[in-house]
């Protein structure tokens, strides 16, 4: 469990990272603005996976 885990955290802060470099490189947004853009496009993916975790892991206990 632990390393499925550990798996789902740095998939969603490459996802996170991706779209934040992608935001101030390419489309040329502020830092704020950038962090906005990054949680507008992957923050309901990371949630879900995050909420999807945790409960796999109350099932499995």
């Amino acid at each position: 469990m632990t390393g499925m885990t550990i798996g789902i955290v740095v998939d969603d802060t490459v996802h996170f990272i991706s779209k934040y470099r992608r935001a101030k490189v390419e489309k040329g947004l502020s830092t704020e603005e950038a962090v906005r853009y990054a949680f507008s496009t992957v923050g309901v993916v990371l949630w879900v996976t995050s909420l999807v975790s945790e409960v796999s892991q109350l099932l499995s206990s």
